[in-house]
């Protein structure tokens, strides 16, 4: 998780303080889909880690964040052939004409 908030934030660990998986982004930090958001871009995010989720502050400025996962002993994250899925749905469904800014974010690519 901090990598993504790296990535999302422009801020080192360091400054952001996000160390590991129980850490969270603060909610002064600006992320780029809030930068995107304030260019009238259309912004979503959907995550195949349970450990992404709201909690985490990552959702900031994102309009639409797909983090409904369900777990099972067999299966611990959105495999990404749902993850990619879902994120073709919404494109389909709900970008129309509009320019967006969205995130995937893989877990299941080191398995």
């Amino acid at each position: 998780m901090p990598a993504l908030a790296s990535l999302m934030t422009g801020l080192s660990p360091h400054v952001s303080a996000v160390h590991d998986t129980n850490s969270y982004v603060s909610s002064e930090a600006v992320t780029l889909n809030e930068v995107a958001v304030a260019q009238n871009y259309k912004t979503f995010m959907i995550t195949s880690n349970p450990l992404v989720i709201r909690k985490s502050n990552l959702h900031q400025g994102v309009l639409n964040f797909e983090d409904s996962l369900t777990i099972t002993d067999t299966q611990l994250h959105r495999s990404f052939a749902e993850t990619a899925g879902g994120f073709k749905s919404w494109l389909e469904d709900e970008l129309g004409a509009h320019s967006f800014f969205a995130t995937l974010y893989f877990s299941d690519l080191n398995y």
